[in-house]
This record gives C-alpha cells, sequence and structure tokens, in this order.
C-alpha cells in the first residue's frame, strides 16, 4: 500500500509526532514546509519506506527496544529493502528515533519517549553529517521557508513572574522560542516565553 503525503496545516507537535510515527507535516503557517512524501510498506515489514523527490529513507523497527535504524539512499534507486545496500548512509537508532520529514538535503528525526521533552535531530544527508540535535517541546512556524520555530523546554525551581504555580504534582518550567536554520542547524533566540509545566 502506498500513501502520498503532501504538505498539511496540522501542528507538528511530540505528541503528534510520537504518536504518528511522524508522518511528515508542518508548522500551521508559516513558509516552512517538509517535502511531499510518499510511504511505502507494502513490501518492507517491520519498516517503512518514505520516498521523497531527492533521498529514500527506510525506516526499520528495532526488534527489541524502542527506535528505528534508517538507511538513505537516492530516489533514483528505487529501492525500498530494510538493509543496508551498498552507498546507503546508515544511521543507527540512538535512542528512540523515529522519521520526521525531508526538507531538501535535511532529515528530520524525532527522538524520545516521552510527550513532555523530546529531541529533534537534523541531518545534512548530502554532507553526510549531523547539523544538530536539540530538546524540544513543540514546533511553531518560523519567518521564513528554511527556518522553523522550536520551542525549548526548561525547568525551574520557582514559578517564573506572572506564571502560575503548578499543580498536580507537576513542577514549573518555561518555554523559550528559537528560530532554527534549517541549512546550519544553528538557532537563534526570539526572547518570546510562555509558561509551562514540567512532569
Amino acid at each position: 500500500m502506498r500513501i502520498t503525503i503532501v504538505a498539511g496545516c496540522c501542528a507538528l507537535t511530540a505528541v503528534c509526532l510520537a504518536t504518528t510515527f511522524a508522518q511528515a507535516q508542518e508548522p500551521a503557517s508559516g513558509e516552512f514546509s517538509f517535502d511531499p512524501i510518499e510511504v511505502d510498506s507494502s513490501n518492507v515489514p517491520g519498516a517503512r519506506c518514505y520516498l521523497g523527490s531527492r533521498y529514500i529513507v527506510v525506516e526499520r523497527e528495532r526488534r527489541r527496544s524502542l527506535g528505528s535504524d534508517f538507511f538513505v539512499r537516492p530516489r533514483e534507486s528505487s529501492r525500498c529493502e530494510a538493509d543496508s545496500l551498498p552507498g546507503d548512509y546508515v544511521l543507527r537508532d540512538e535512542w528512540a528515533a523515529y522519521f520526521s520529514g525531508l526538507h531538501g538535503d535535511v532529515l528530520f528525526i524525532d527522538s524520545g519517549t516521552g510527550p513532555d521533552i523530546r529531541y529533534l535531530i537534523l541531518v545534512d544527508v548530502a554532507a553526510r553529517r549531523r547539523l544538530t540535535e536539540l530538546s524540544y517541546v513543540d514546533l511553531a512556524p518560523g519567518p521564513d521557508s528554511l527556518s522553523v520555530g522550536v520551542w525549548v523546554g526548561f525547568e525551574l525551581e520557582e514559578p517564573a513572574p506572572g506564571c502560575p504555580a503548578p499543580v498536580g504534582g507537576l513542577l514549573p518550567g518555561i518555554d523559550s522560542l528559537f528560530f532554527l536554520d534549517v541549512r546550519s542547524g544553528q538557532t537563534r533566540s526570539t526572547g518570546r516565553t510562555r509558561c509551562a509545566q514540567r512532569q
């Protein structure tokens, strides 16, 4: 069965990533968007094959732990085998990693086991190197087509000024918004914050 995923309007959140195997989605507005992806899981038991315009990413689930290994190959190969082929760029799971999307040469991977704070990993497939890895609690629209907003969560000893005290055994926290350049992996602070509570 092959499914085509195109840029939609669903907000890309940690819960969305964790519960839907990170099928390529995008921030609610703004100019940034993931590349359209076709998903083929018919002939790859225990794996999903994501076909983008430039690359094929095969996400093979780990058998005895959470997360996946990734085999990235040129789109021209048209091969969805869930094993390494000559020339593949292989990324082994480090900690509950899942496919999020492709944007040009950049592979987005979501990592984590809970909904509170997760990790966003950006990999430059053409250069075969990791651009960045940062913790985040939510994604938001960026200012242009090459940037995405990343809310980074922090735990505090006391509630921030103007923030309510946490309830139900939660801890005080605050989220800060950064803009992430998907070409370089560099972030810059926007100076925006919001009240938060941590588990």
